[in-house]
């Protein structure tokens, strides 16, 4: 626990020479061993989905990552769905979406950018996918099995 903390509070930090390994996001519940701390992450962006659909999304994330073992996924999901990622011990990032913001608030494409580049920082994300409630299509399969070799 102590060394996950550490890991999230100074993994971002730019220590000339003397980096510390990026061991979060946890790849989740699915893969373990040595290595597995050191996958490069992929973020899937599920803003906008069927709420219906996103269990079976993430389903069909978890069945990529078990067959390639080429990533650490974090979700991004705009509804309160976070128990569809927790199962599988995934990091998720909730977003307000389009349709439950405040105009008021401002513009909220900017505000959306401002959180995806965020999270793209944080978690030092390697891949983004936009995933529709389909699921994976046969192009973002090709490009997680190629992060294999990252």
């Amino acid at each position: 626990m102590a060394r996950d903390a550490v890991t999230r509070i100074f993994a971002g930090s730019s220590g000339r020479g003397r980096g510390v390994p990026q061991r979060f996001p946890k790849a989740g519940n699915l893969l373990a061993g040595v290595g597995v701390d050191q996958l490069p992450v992929a973020m899937f962006s599920l803003i906008g989905i069927d709420p219906e659909a996103i269990d079976d999304v993430i389903d069909d994330v978890a069945r990529m990552q078990l067959l390639s073992a080429s990533f650490r996924p974090v979700i991004v999901l705009d509804q309160p769905r976070l128990d569809a990622t927790r199962r599988y011990g995934y990091a998720t990032e909730l977003i307000i979406g389009e349709h439950a913001w405040d105009p008021d608030q401002g513009n909220w494409q900017d505000y959306a950018t401002r959180r995806l580049n965020d999270i793209v920082r944080r978690f030092h994300v390697a891949a983004t996918l936009d995933v529709s409630g389909e699921g994976l299509t046969p192009i973002q399969r090709m490009l997680l099995d190629a992060l294999s070799s990252h």
